[in-house]
């Protein structure tokens, strides 16, 4: 299905980010394929994916030596945040924010959670496209609309595709 060194989807993401089994990777890439989604936006669709991001604070967490937890815990939220921007998934965090992210933790999957709720969309806005579609067309908003929501959906279900075969 691919060459020996690997997609290029998969070359790109870091060692620890990577599919866990050869299955996971063959079915990622036959869905990209199927999808026809550039290499570059499938990466960017992986690293968003909730099981992707855990993976990616555990590993984090491993690398932090601090007795107290909540310590622990913001500067884990700084280098995620630092990490996710160098691989391109633009993270906002303020220290206010930090501080109030990891107060309102009760664990540390809690405060993963938080921080998978704090990933950008980068999805465009249906309207947005239908009305570009529509300007550039001439043709119906109404029938760009209902495009560019299909459009919207299934790109959901590719995203929940792609964190099922991650499990």
């Amino acid at each position: 299905m691919f060459n020996f060194f690997g997609p290029a989807w998969l070359k790109s993401l870091p060692e620890h980010l990577k599919p866990t089994s050869k299955r996971q990777i063959e079915q990622l890439e036959a869905l990209r394929v199927l999808e026809g989604i550039p290499h570059p936006a499938f990466r960017n669709v992986i690293l968003r994916s909730p099981l992707v991001i855990k993976r990616h604070l555990h590993e984090l967490k491993k690398r932090i030596h601090n007795s107290d937890e909540r310590k622990v815990w913001a500067t884990l939220i700084r280098f995620w945040k630092i990490s996710m921007n160098q691989i391109g998934i633009s993270v906002s965090l303020s220290e206010s924010d930090i501080t109030l992210i990891v107060n309102k933790a009760s664990n540390f999957g809690n405060l993963c959670d938080r921080l998978i709720e704090m990933i950008p969309d980068d999805s465009l806005d249906p309207l947005d496209v239908a009305k570009e579609l529509t300007k550039h067309t001439g043709g119906d908003y109404g029938a760009a609309v209902m495009a560019a929501y299909q459009g919207q959906d299934h790109a959901e279900e590719i995203k929940a595709r792609i964190a099922e075969i991650l499990e």
